[in-house]
């Protein structure tokens, strides 16, 4: 028996229903939509035309827009944790190595003021 559950559900009330049979057998998931204004339905019907004149099957395009746009969505993710890791790493880098000269200064600051009050 396959039962239909709501997976998510859009701004506009398009839901996203996932079959849960076939995803607990062999970890797919089968995946339905609902195109219910008319405007998105001619585009579709004219996306369908599209891919069956060039010898495809609209499955197989869905499937890949939805594994690309995942596969891009991760990447990006990926992308901004390492931008972030590697800008406090070179922050951490920059501080660590004006560490010694900041001793040095100070250094010079304490001595001259060491000096300055043996003068008085």
């Amino acid at each position: 028996m396959k039962t239909w559950e709501i997976s998510q559900e859009n701004k506009k009330g398009d839901k996203l229903y996932v079959k849960s049979s076939r995803a607990s057998k062999n970890g797919s998931k089968c995946i339905s939509t609902r195109l219910s204004e008319p405007d998105y339905v001619a585009l579709y019907e004219r996306w369908v035309k599209r891919i069956k004149q060039s010898g495809s099957t609209p499955y197989v395009e869905l499937k890949d827009i939805i594994r690309n746009a995942l596969i891009k969505q991760e990447k990006e993710e990926i992308a901004k944790d390492f931008k972030n890791d590697l800008f406090y790493a070179l922050r951490k880098v920059s501080w660590a190595s004006l560490t010694p000269f900041y001793r040095k200064i100070i250094n010079e600051i304490t001595s001259k003021i060491l000096i300055w009050f043996c003068l008085i």
